[in-house]
């Protein structure tokens, strides 16, 4: 029965205590007498049993739960006077330190809350993650890998009363200076046991307190000399300050050492089959401004990876409307060229009645920049659906944003997107391109001018296996002449050979090089293959180039189609593995012709592997790498090297880095020092 009842509040009681006196075998074979309980007593035979981390740990979550409480009430009451101070502290609701003293060790925990009942524990190389649920009473059921602790935890003067439902109740005592006497319990001075200035020994009774009728003395904590703070008749509260002593041996005094080792709760001791949130909930929690519990673009696309192609769309809806919800009202007072604070000042008075909901934007907008990445990744891991057009309506949402206001990438990239989902199906694109391209005399200007959602490098490379002579020559063509379109003295001689069996001869200048002089004329070959097995016969053969210069000013472009890849094309980046391994053969083939290249004047060499209706795949070597490729340049036309000044970056900055995956097919990102 005493094991059953619950006892929770202000009120002392002795149950615990009871518990084990009751479980004593004296006790149970009925052995007691009357001088028995005050032995126990005496000789404090009667502990409680815990574990140390336990209480510890416990202790640390009642504090992390209390703070969060505290400022969010704080962060409340500031909102309804219209005080917006308070949010730019909203980075300590998601991370902050909590120490925890006990038994002569210091324990400092870092904090990070991953949803309103997650919060993740960290000491030393130690994580511990709980799930904590508040209940009506204030109680905490704090649930650590397979086990579930009930809590309750009261602060008061001298410390954290900590109860642990069927272990103990622990007293975790506030740091106090040792040279500080102070009461323990609430009571009327009686008198103090020795004159002031007076020498008191450790554990020496100083003062006597009244309370319930009972004289009690307090002992002192340290030795040293004495001095009174309070009367006789003075009434004190639990912890208030009875007296200061002067110690007498400061170094003899105990000090609290930090913690420094393995912090081993034993709740996960048990390594246990508990199942970790699932992954589309731990993406939500993030999108809501709790921090995420890995990497928010991995975890993304992990969910994707996990899903079912079937599934994308659903997945990507529930994503993008998560984070409109908050952005589009935030981005709708922006709009009005409002400032951020007048912005929620707005949205306060908008809520008045529900101030709970601007404090959610504004927690969301605190980790913009990791909900951004979860948006870009979603975006990026969709684009290869085929029937995109059930977000049509949302990516526009998306693309709508204020491009300011950190919305830069997110308003591009679905831009991009938006044009991807509104364009054509491929099937009719091809078949307008093609129309273009049967007749004597196309339009390479208006065909090359087309949008790359038109008229792409990809549509046209579909036309390369055409049944007629005359598209695939006149697509051909247009491919070259749309690569090399900003380069001047551009000329294009086109063979055709047969469906996927072309060779094309041209000739093309740098743009914006210094006029010292007459411009070099740079000769170009870039024959078609079928397949990426043909490229070895091809260097096998002589390269149709002369170096005239004597300055290695030729380019060799292989285009590889309309079909480059065997396995699966249905994302751009499927193709990735399978790309790799053509890029280590190419390096190999260039380098055992190198005599070959290098007699042809030939500087630079690359691959175009198409892969419809997905953007081709590029890759590019270059002769001063020792044919290696230049990793700055994959996936980026041969052209953009010099048009990007790549080659300039890569002089200029140390560690030069592209960030993959890429914003779009004509923009790019490097990152060096």
């Amino acid at each position: 029965s005493l094991r059953n009842m619950d006892v929770v509040g202000d009120i002392r009681n002795p149950v615990e205590y009871l518990v084990e006196l009751l479980g004593m075998n004296a006790f149970i074979d009925n052995t007691i007498d009357t001088s028995w309980l005050d032995g126990l007593i005496k000789e404090k035979t009667v502990a409680l049993k815990y574990d140390s981390f336990d209480v510890v740990f416990y202790a640390a979550v009642f504090r992390a739960m209390r703070t969060l409480r505290t400022r969010k009430e704080e962060l409340l009451a500031s909102l309804g006077k219209g005080q917006l101070g308070l949010l730019g502290q909203l980075a300590t609701m998601n991370q902050f330190p909590i120490e925890i003293a006990f038994e002569g060790v210091k324990y400092n925990f870092q904090v990070r809350r991953c949803g309103p009942d997650i919060l993740s524990f960290t000491i030393g190389e130690r994580v511990m993650q709980a799930k904590v649920r508040e209940q009506p009473d204030g109680a905490l059921f704090v649930s650590v890998g397979n086990s579930v602790m009930k809590i309750f935890g009261t602060e008061e003067a001298l410390g954290l009363r900590l109860r642990l439902e069927g272990i103990a109740t622990i007293m975790l005592p506030t740091l106090y200076d040792p040279s500080e006497l102070r009461s323990e319990f609430n009571g009327k001075v009686v008198r103090y046991l020795q004159d002031d200035g007076a020498t008191v020994k450790e554990g020496e009774p100083y003062v006597e307190l009244e309370a319930m009728k009972m004289i009690m003395p307090v002992k002192a904590s340290a030795t040293g000399k004495i001095a009174h703070t309070r009367g006789a008749g003075s009434i004190v509260a639990a912890g208030e300050l009875l007296g200061n002593l002067e110690l007498a041996d400061p170094s003899q005094v105990k000090k609290i050492v930090p913690f420094d080792g393995d912090f081993a709760l034993a709740a996960l001791a048990d390594p246990g089959t508990k199942d970790a949130d699932d992954l589309m909930t731990q993406v939500e929690l993030a999108l809501d401004g709790y921090l995420p519990q890995q990497d928010p673009a991995a975890m993304v696309q992990q969910l994707f990876r996990s899903a079912a192609p079937a599934d994308y769309n659903k997945i990507a809806t529930s994503v993008l409307e998560r984070y409109l919800a908050v952005e589009e009202k935030y981005a709708q007072e922006v709009k009005t060229n409002m400032s951020a604070d007048q912005a929620f000042l707005s949205l306060i008075a908008q809520n008045k009645d529900s101030l709970e909901q601007v404090s959610a934007i504004a927690l969301a907008r605190s980790q913009l920049a990791a909900r951004n990445e979860i948006v870009l990744s979603t975006l990026r891991s969709v684009r290869a659906v085929a029937d995109a057009a059930d977000l049509a309506g949302i990516v526009k949402r998306l693309a709508e944003l204020p491009s300011e206001h950190a919305y830069g990438e997110v308003s591009l990239v679905a831009n991009q997107y938006a044009d991807k989902i509104n364009a054509d199906p491929f099937e009719e694109r091809r078949a307008k391109l093609r129309k273009m391209l049967d007749v004597e005399s196309p339009n390479f200007q208006e065909i090359i001018s087309l949008r790359a959602n038109v008229g792409g490098v990809e549509v046209l490379a579909d036309l390369l296996a055409d049944e007629s002579a005359a598209v695939r020559k006149h697509a051909y063509e247009a491919i070259v002449r749309r690569v090399y379109r900003m380069f001047p003295g551009l000329t294009v001689e086109v063979t055709d050979n047969g469906p996927s069996d072309l060779d094309c001869k041209y000739t093309f200048q740098y743009p914006d090089v210094p006029s010292e002089g007459e411009p070099i004329t740079r000769g170009g070959y870039a024959p078609v293959v079928p397949s990426f097995s043909a490229l070895k016969d091809l260097l096998a053969k002589p390269i149709p180039l002369e170096d005239s210069t004597g300055k290695s000013v030729n380019a060799i472009a292989v285009v590889i189609g309309p079909k480059a890849f065997k396995g699966d094309t249905s994302g751009f980046y499927s193709t990735d593995d399978e790309f790799k391994e053509m890029i280590k053969e190419t390096e190999s083939l260039l380098k055992a012709s190198a005599g070959a290249l290098k007699a042809a004047g030939v500087r630079k060499f690359s691959i175009m592997a198409a892969q419809a209706p997905n953007t081709p795949r590029y890759a590019t070597f270059l002769v001063e790498d020792g044919w290696a490729e230049s990793l700055t340049c994959r996936d980026m036309r041969g052209t953009f090297r010099h048009l990007l000044e790549v080659a300039r970056l890569d002089q200029e900055y140390d560690d030069l880095e592209r960030i993959v995956p890429v914003i779009g097919r004509g923009s790019h990102v490097f990152v060096g020092t």
